[in-house]
């Protein structure tokens, strides 16, 4: 009776901290939080599993205690009072309201994927237990007074189940803390986005899957994946692999709040390429290549503005360039053989005598520049990018505006 009475009132304790920590990690976003409260269900958790550890160990130590007087008892004839009728009743009436708390309990921890309801669930559980052993003790000491030492032994079974049941909630509590990854999450995600009999992805633009990580943070989820699409698709390409695939696990999994998918090529480099250029693209930024490109094009008096410049950037971080400049007008002097006539006419005083004299004068020069210059031009710029150490390819594109 003394060991169903100390696992009983132990509960109290139990509810308010897991109740205020599960307040506490439905609380907004804000600025100080901004991956939100999630793990303030964790730490509650844990404070729950530190709890019935502790209850368990007490209750142990009290039962052993307990044991050690009734053996000593029957050894040395003492006689010791049994339980009572009403010990019995109320351990009767503790079976069921602590299993009916379970049950309500527990199906509002699954339906919010709350891990710390889930836990003070469970502590309901291990009441009931300890209520049933304490009925059945408290019986056979009723029944059999010769039997009053188990009472006691029932009260180390009792021990054992909360600490069994503190272990189990603790360790779930450490996984969540450590971003431990989530294997039924990663199994489900899997299957939303692959076949099931070939593991193959549904998306038909992308070749395999590389990678799923999934983290339990409260009640909330994150998933990262990698994917790999053909060495083709554009950036934009593969954002829209990118959304497809978030939604989907979104619309099928509603406890992820947040999917990062990554969609990317095949890698193809050279691995030695691959080491030695990194090394020279961590001191070279993209902008810094843009400016060369820019003042490299401008040394030429012939362009007059760099109205674009595109850095590619490869696998084997080797640099591409796609300039688009405008070219000033040049003056091009015209031939005589391109001179078109002007007639001036003039009639002499004699009416059967006419004469007629032809002067040619040159049209004003004008700007232009010949299709044929223009490409000889852009050549020699698309050399001059090229002869850059940190430049490998450059396309030159003519802005006609």
């Amino acid at each position: 009776f003394f060991v169903f009475f100390v696992t009983t009132t132990f509960h109290p304790p139990h509810s308010t901290p897991s109740s205020s920590f599960s307040r506490l990690c439905y609380a907004s976003i804000h600025s100080d939080h901004p991956y939100g409260h999630g793990k303030f269900e964790a730490i509650g958790s844990l404070f729950l599993a530190l709890t019935l550890l502790a209850t368990g160990v007490s209750v142990g130590s009290v039962s052993n205690r307990k044991l050690f007087e009734a053996l000593n008892a029957h050894k040395t004839n003492l006689l010791l009072s049994p339980p009572s009728l009403p010990a019995l009743l109320m351990a009767g009436i503790s079976i069921a309201s602590k299993e009916w708390l379970y049950r309500i309990t527990r199906v509002v921890g699954e339906r919010l994927n709350s891990q710390v309801v889930i836990a003070n669930a469970w502590h309901h559980r291990s009441d009931a237990y300890s209520s049933v052993l304490a009925l059945l003790s408290i019986a056979l000491a009723i029944a059999f007074p010769q039997f009053l030492w188990a009472d006691a032994a029932a009260g180390l079974l009792v021990a054992g189940m909360i600490c069994m049941t503190g272990i189990e909630i603790l360790d779930e509590s450490v996984k969540q803390l450590t971003d431990t990854n989530n294997h039924e999450l990663v199994q489900r995600v899997k299957s939303l986005i692959s076949n099931k009999r070939t593991n193959a992805p549904i998306d038909r633009d992308v070749i395999s899957i590389d990678n799923i990580k999934a983290r339990q943070v409260g009640s909330a989820a994150y998933v990262d994946i990698s994917v790999t699409t053909p060495n083709h698709l554009s950036s934009s390409a593969n954002k829209a692999v990118e959304e497809r695939i978030k939604n989907t696990i979104m619309e099928q999994e509603p406890n992820v709040v947040n999917a990062n998918i990554r969609a990317s090529g095949p890698d193809v480099s050279c691995p030695l390429l691959t080491h030695t250029s990194s090394e020279y693209a961590e001191e070279h930024p993209v902008t810094d290549v843009e400016e060369e490109t820019r003042q490299l094009l401008l040394l030429d008096p012939n362009v007059e503005k760099v109205t674009g410049v595109t850095v590619y950037v490869h696998d084997t971080y080797l640099v591409d360039v796609d300039a688009n400049v405008r070219l000033c007008t040049l003056q091009l002097s015209h031939n005589d053989k391109f001179k078109e006539p002007t007639t001036s006419s003039s009639s002499s005083s004699s009416k059967d005598d006419s004469t007629t004299t032809a002067t040619t004068t040159p049209p004003p020069a004008i700007s232009s520049m010949t299709i044929e210059t223009a490409t000889m031009l852009a050549s020699q710029l698309k050399t001059r990018l090229e002869q850059s150490d940190n430049i490998s390819k450059a396309n030159i594109y003519l802005d006609l505006n």
